[in-house]
């Protein structure tokens, strides 16, 4: 991964930032963090003004979009994670980072093994679209970003479950420990129920699974 850091601060440009670590004020006109899981960088772009810019590990991670068709209604499944230090309890797509030396499939595989307890070699996993989560934010090379894949389950290893949603069956989905046990019981929704939700990474998923079925008709 090439690394892509924003330029210091003019030196005749007033500071528009505070920089604090570990709890102390530090002077800086350019700040470098470095994490397994990507580059975050604070200073000057292109533009001439002030920016912060985080690079992923391999420029974003991936989504699993596992979808059905019941009666004619597309149901996709969606996870319930704790989000409290942001936005509280919140439906979201699985989803994973990309470290160095995996595939974005690679990760799309271990999302259905990990996250979901299934076998992904029984699955047929389908790349729908690349997508820059944020244009402002994130740095994402042409043809990089964040893989969306979509993943057919066949409907008789879903049954219903309550509210009008779809779980798999117990012998499908197993955690692989107790601490997965949440993740694992992933719910599968009708699509249109999915609109209120404030998971930036549902809308995109969904648009590019529709725009993908009906390319495939």
């Amino acid at each position: 991964m090439s690394d892509f850091i924003l330029k210091p601060k003019p030196d005749d440009v007033d500071q528009v930032w505070e920089l604090e670590v570990n709890g102390k004020p530090v002077d800086a006109n350019q700040v470098v963090l470095r994490s397994p899981y990507g580059i975050f960088s604070s200073g000057f772009g292109i533009e001439g003004y002030p920016r912060i810019l985080f690079q992923e590990s391999s420029f974003g991670g991936s989504v699993d979009v596992l979808w059905l068709k019941r009666d004619g209604t597309l149901y996709v499944a969606v996870i319930d994670m704790d989000r409290s230090d942001t936005m509280g309890d919140s439906l979201c797509f699985p989803g994973m980072y990309v470290f160095d030396g995996e595939t974005h499939l690679g990760v799309s595989k271990r999302i259905l093994t990990r996250e979901l307890g299934l076998n992904a070699d029984n699955y047929v996993i389908e790349p729908i679209g690349i997508v820059n989560p944020n244009r402002s934010t994130y740095f994402t090379p042409e043809g990089e970003g964040v893989h969306y894949y979509g993943i057919h389950i066949p409907d008789d290893q879903v049954v219903d479950g309550e509210n009008g949603v779809l779980v798999f069956k117990d012998d499908i989905a197993k955690a692989p420990d107790a601490g997965l046990q949440k993740i694992v019981g992933c719910k599968f929704r009708p699509w249109h129920t999915l609109g209120g939700y404030q998971d930036a990474f549902i809308h995109t998923g969904l648009g590019l699974l529709l725009i993908h079925q009906e390319n495939n008709k």
